[in-house]
């Protein structure tokens, strides 16, 4: 069986036993603050890099509609290169 306990002893427990419910809700605030500071920052680096990705597809969609234009206009350069030939053998068998 356990001795009686004397009030200065009771005092000093609870003294102890009352910081260290103090200590855990501080840990629990501080992991707490940690863990949001860490999604924050997850998210900022998410976003830049979305951001910077975001860039280079545009960049990436602009160089390509530029080299469909250029395409399209050598193709029609190429038809009416090959039309105006065409049209020059008729005129020369027209000739003959």
């Amino acid at each position: 069986m356990r001795p009686p306990v004397s009030p200065v002893e009771g005092i000093s427990r609870h003294a102890i036993e009352r910081p260290r419910g103090g200590i855990r809700s501080h840990a629990r605030r501080a992991r707490k603050a940690l863990e949001a500071q860490a999604a924050a920052a997850a998210k900022a680096q998410f976003d830049t890099q979305r951001k910077a990705l975001n860039e280079t597809l545009s960049a990436k969609d602009n160089e390509l509609a530029k080299f469909r234009n250029e395409e399209l206009a050598l193709r029609r350069q190429l038809r009416e290169t090959e039309e105006a030939k065409k049209n020059q053998d008729v005129e020369y068998q027209r000739k003959l």
